[in-house]
């Protein structure tokens, strides 16, 4: 009977990726639809104006003394809506092989101009997305140079010596949303790796946690990474963020190879009693602590991260 539950339960979970994969495929079939209406609402005036220019076949539209009202109708539409129209169809499947040039030489002006101002447009928003990457980057450099300062305050860190570089924060989220936790990579010049976790606290007021710490076990090559210290964050109060810290010696190898690790969030909660009321937030072995309600173990399963040799 056991062994029936598991498979009910392992058939549960390939519904459930199943459906994900439907919501997934669904959203992307939506994403498809609207892109093809959006174009068919642009082409619909090139088709409004393809149908103006045929109304003059048999005209001699290279004469420009003979009247083309249909051709007049189409460069008029154009006009009035050249944003939404594609320069290259409309030269290549609108206008008519044998019109004279003088005949639409004041749309293909305008043609022109719109084009060359398009093109300015998007040279001034490449230069507005290089200044936003720029700042952005200089925001990132000064929060791992803050970051690097917090390490160089750590005791337990002060003997790995200079930190080479700072890999930017991943989030690894938590199964509990009282719960946050990012991760920052450090690489050091002696050749130590020291993974950060900022532990984000947003449990009911009164909840603290003891003894924070991140459980870290390498999924791949073992002679990658040889795991050699715990540093955990004594207390945490609710509303605040602290870290933690795990620190792992590397060793050289040939080529680049991508390593997954797993992680989970190991913490004792205790919530403030406030006198006959107590509000119980997390659920575990029970124990007690003076002063203090009950204590729990907490481990809540985090994402997996990756981390490549080429970082190191």
């Amino acid at each position: 009977e056991d062994e029936d539950e598991d498979d009910d339960d392992d058939d549960d979970e390939d519904d459930d990726d199943d459906d994900d994969d439907d919501d997934d495929n669904d959203n992307n079939n939506d994403d498809d639809q609207e892109l093809a209406q959006e174009k068919a609402a642009l082409d619909v005036y090139l088709v409004l104006a393809k149908r103006y220019v045929n109304l003059d076949q048999g005209i001699e539209l290279y004469d420009r003394t003979v009247k083309a009202p249909g051709l007049d109708k189409a460069i008029s539409l154009m006009s009035r809506n050249i944003a939404r129209c594609d320069p290259v169809k409309i030269i290549e499947d609108i206008l008519p092989e044998n019109v004279l040039t003088a005949r639409i030489g004041t749309f293909l002006n305008h043609l022109y101009n719109y084009s060359e101002y398009e093109m300015h447009s998007a040279a001034i928003e490449k230069q507005l997305l290089r200044v936003q990457f720029v700042n952005l980057k200089y925001e990132l450099t000064q929060l791992q140079l803050r970051q690097q300062s917090k390490i160089a305050t750590v005791p337990e860190l002060a003997r790995l010596g200079r930190v080479k570089r700072s890999l930017p924060p991943i989030d690894l989220g938590a199964e509990d949303p009282n719960y946050h936790v990012a991760c920052t990579r450090h690489v050091f010049e002696s050749g130590y790796l020291v993974l950060q976790f900022h532990v984000t606290n947003s449990a009911p007021q009164g909840t603290k946690l003891h003894n924070v710490r991140v459980k870290v076990e390498s999924l791949g090559d073992a002679d990658l990474y040889a795991h050699e210290a715990e540093i955990p964050l004594k207390v945490l109060p609710n509303n605040t963020t602290g870290s933690c810290y795990v620190v792992f010696r590397t060793f050289s190898t040939v080529g680049t190879v991508t390593t997954s690790f797993a992680a989970e969030l190991r913490f004792a909660v205790t919530q403030e009693q406030y006198g006959d009321s107590h509000r119980e937030v997390t659920t575990g072995g029970p124990g007690s602590t003076p002063g203090l309600g009950p204590t729990y173990l907490e481990e809540i399963p985090l994402q997996n991260f990756e981390l490549s040799t080429a970082d190191i």
